[in-house]
């Protein structure tokens, strides 16, 4: 057998996973600019459970970006932000978001003129049954905490 370096290589096709609840957890998430607009947004990549007939898992992973100009997506954010455990007023720093246990619901987003191929969007997000609250963010360097009399900011 002789491999061809010439040969195109072929990337594996998925297809888009049924709509349904799934157990998942934010293996990713970062702040960043939208390359086409600039603008922010914040990037996750979802580790997504599929159960196989035979009892097994697999992992699939899906990939969303949440604009923050975008009022329906700035409110899907809010809801991964609290699903993770978190108050979704004011800043949160998106890695505390990273290894939370969660379900997403997944829908197939269909590309109607054809040139790009169907796949999954997470339209909802709520905690796994059972998850523990997360600990507390750190504080932030001029906050003061009245139990650390260290962190007075003068």
């Amino acid at each position: 057998m002789n491999f061809d370096a010439n040969e195109p290589q072929s990337k594996p096709k998925f297809e888009p996973l049924p709509t349904a609840w799934y157990a998942a957890m934010a293996e990713e998430a970062r702040d960043e600019e939208a390359k086409s607009s600039g603008k922010p947004r914040t990037a996750v990549t979802f580790k997504v459970a599929v159960r196989k007939k035979d009892g097994t898992f697999y992992f699939r992973k899906v990939f969303m970006n949440y604009a923050w100009h975008n009022s329906e997506q700035k409110s899907n954010l809010r809801k991964l932000v609290e699903a993770c455990g978190y108050s979704a007023k004011g800043s949160v720093d998106p890695a505390l978001l990273v290894g939370r246990n969660l379900e997403v619901y997944l829908t197939t987003k269909i590309d109607a003129t054809g040139a790009y191929p169907d796949k999954n969007e997470v339209s909802n997000v709520r905690p796994a049954p059972g998850q523990a609250a997360p600990p507390p963010p750190p504080a932030q360097a001029n906050e003061y905490d009245p139990e650390n009399p260290d962190s007075i900011p003068f």
